[in-house]
This record gives C-alpha cells, structure tokens and sequence, in this order.
C-alpha cells in the first residue's frame, strides 16, 4: 500500500528542538517521516543553515526545499503589509518565489495532504489544491497582539498592535474556515477561535508535550544548585522578549537586595539588541546563546522563571521544566492549558512583587522547593504523553 504524501511548510528549520513552536514541529516532523512520505518546505532564519545538514540526517524526507528570509520588524515593512492586505506577520513570511517553489513541489510529489505549520504559513495553500488542508494553530494569535495591545505603554505602539489584532483575527477565522481541520495546542485556543466565527467541528486538540527524556534523569538536589534562574526560550518570539525586559527592569534590583548572590542564565540563540543592551548593565544576568545540550543549566539552576505578560497556547518550556523537576515561577499566561495547582505544581505570581515573592521562597525554603519539584514531574508523567497525541495527528491525516 502507498504512502500518502504529506507536504510540511513551516516558517523556520524545525531544528534543534530547544523551544516551544520548534519542539512541536520537530515532533511531528520526525514522526510524520515515519509514517508518510514527507516533504518539507521551510524558510531559513538567523542561524538556522548552521543546523540544516544536522536535521537533514535526523529524518527521512522524500524531499526538502528552503528559502532565507529575514524580514525586518520596521515601518516600511509594515507600510507593504497593509498595501499587500496581509497582516504584519504573515507579510515577513511572505515571499513569491517560495510559493513558486510549494506550487512545483505538490505537482511533482503528488501532494495528498498539506500539513501548514503556524498561520503564517497558509498563504501558500493553492486556491485550487484537491487534497487534504491541515492547520497547525500553535496559538489563537489575535489574543496575544490583543494583549500585547492592552500591555503596551506607547500609544503608538498600542494603536498598531490593536490594529494587527483585528487584521489577525479576520485572517485566522478565514484560513480556519478554508482548512479541512484545525489542530489546537490549547482548549482555550479553540474557544477563543470558535469566539470569532470559526466552526466547531473543524478543532482537533493535540496536546504538545514536554521533553519526556527529561522525565528518565535522576531527580536534581537543591543543595547542588547555584542560587540562579534560569529561562530557556525564543528570544525572537515578541512575548518572550516584552516578558524578559519587564521582569529586569522592574524586579532584577529588588531580587538582588534580597538574594545578593543571584544570577540569571538566559539561554536562546539570536537575542534582539535590546535585551543585549539591558543584560550588560547587569554582571550577573548571563546570555547564553544557543546551547546544544541543557542539561548542565538545568541541574545549576534553583528556578525556572517564564514572565510572560501576553501570548496564548501551552508553553513548552514550562512543560520541560516541570518535567526535569526545576520548579516554575510564572504569571497566569505561564499556566494556561498547563492541568496544575499554584502552590503545587508550580507558583504563579500575578504581579512583579509576586513574581519575587515566589521566588524567594523556592530560593531559601528546601523543602517547599522539593515539594514543587517531586509534583510536577509526577504530572508530566501522568498527564502527558506524546506516542498519544501524535496518533491523533495520524488519524487526523488518514480519516477521509
């Protein structure tokens, strides 16, 4: 019997998977290439050519086709996005040559199902394309310019950001509609796009999962580790990069006044000018740039901090976290999706001051600490499994 051939597109190499959109993509990527024949189109961005001959032998694909792209956040990339009526974002991933390329690839290979990573994505779905559209929403992505709009103290900044939000939302309930069937990460995802028009029943929800591997190391001893935070993240991805600078400027010094030994390891490649800027004013705030195996951050670090003040969808770094028993500190946004109790499975401050609170607790009381740690690997391994939601994408692709 043949295979069926799946087309991926997804807007960056789905490869090292050390961040939460990237680890989904690489999950299903790998798992598709075993189970269909599979071919993958991609833009290439920041340092991910490093990576590509390394992935390239990590998975078996029919065939791969790339493309750089580096579009700048600026005005007069903004002035083009309103002139090509596409929403900001989906403007920096566009490019006419690549949809050349998708349009020659799915004639040649005989594409039966296309598999679009991330709303960016779907603008090179052909109009006329007979086989099986599928869309991966890894967030409702109206909410998070929504609540970046509502975040935002430049009125001008705020203007073009609730703008965007609207742009965004009639573009994803079009291309929700236009899909076969819609793949969520979060259930507050499908209510928040069933809020704006889109139909029921094209939702399948697909829980992305942590890193099991994490859940096969020995426990990590308090006592080994440094007085430390840690975040592990996409320094390119806007809410993480808004969360970061807030939680250094406004709690950083009242940290270091209660713990003066404190530091904070900040590990993601490409970090924007701005967030460089901040950690140099500061000698125990460290930018890591990309680093290939975690393991050593993890086990030095007392606490994982996510400040997160918008986004939408379950963040796989919180997942991993929990699941290599370094305790969470985070905000509301943190934990959305994520099934755990503040206090138990992780501690959620609504403000900064809680924010330090909580912090300081996991930093100085051990056996609190232990508590946090113990409960939320039990958690991830009773909760989450990926063999199970990746069937749930195989059934999604076959079903006719």
């Amino acid at each position: 019997m043949n295979k069926l051939k799946v087309l991926f597109i997804t807007p960056q190499l789905p490869y090292p998977p050390i961040s939460g959109g990237v680890i989904i993509s690489w999950k299903m990527v790998k798992f598709l290439s075993e189970n269909f024949d599979l071919v993958l189109g991609c833009f290439l961005k920041g340092e991910d050519d490093k990576y590509m001959e390394e992935f390239i032998n990590k998975v078996n694909l029919k065939f791969f086709f790339y493309e750089s792209l580096n579009k700048e956040r600026n005005i007069d990339n903004y002035i083009k996005s309103i002139l090509l009526r596409k929403p900001f974002p989906v403007y920096r991933n566009w490019s006419p040559t690549f949809k050349e390329k998708v349009y020659s690839v799915i004639e040649k290979h005989g594409i039966n199902v296309i598999l679009v990573d991330h709303f960016l994505m779907f603008q090179y779905v052909p109009e006329n394309f007979n086989g099986k559209v599928i869309l991966l929403e890894h967030n409702a992505e109206y909410v998070i310019w929504k609540r970046y709009a509502e975040n935002e103290k430049n009125i001008l900044k705020k203007i073009i950001a609730y703008i965007e939000s609207f742009r965004i939302k009639k573009y994803e309930q079009k291309i929700c509609n236009l899909a076969d069937k819609v793949l969520c990460v979060s259930s507050n995802d499908i209510k928040n796009l069933i809020k704006i028009g889109v139909r029921k029943d094209k939702f399948e929800l697909v829980m992305p999962l942590g890193d099991e591997d994490l859940l096969k190391r020995e426990d990590i001893k308090f006592e080994n580790t440094e007085e430390a935070l840690l975040f592990i993240g996409t320094l390119t991805w806007e809410p993480n990069i808004d969360g970061l600078i807030w939680f250094i400027e406004n709690a950083w010094n009242k940290l270091k006044e209660k713990i003066p030994s404190i530091k904070f390891y900040i590990v993601g490649k490409n970090p924007p000018k701005k967030l460089e800027a901040l950690s140099r004013k500061y000698r125990d705030i460290i930018l890591t740039g990309f680093v290939e195996d975690l393991e050593e951050y993890y086990k030095r670090s007392r606490v994982f901090i996510s400040p997160l003040r918008f986004g939408s969808g379950i963040k796989i770094k919180n997942l991993n976290a929990m699941c290599r028993g370094i305790p969470l500190v985070t905000t509301p946004i943190g934990v959305e999706g994520i099934e755990g109790v503040d206090g138990i499975h992780f501690m959620v401050g609504n403000n900064i001051d809680e924010l330090i609170d909580k912090i300081v607790i996991l930093m100085k009381n051990k056996e609190k600490w232990m508590e946090i740690s113990t409960n939320a690997r039990l958690l991830m391994q009773e909760k989450y499994n990926w063999k199970n939601e990746l069937n749930k994408l195989k059934k999604v692709i076959e079903e006719e």
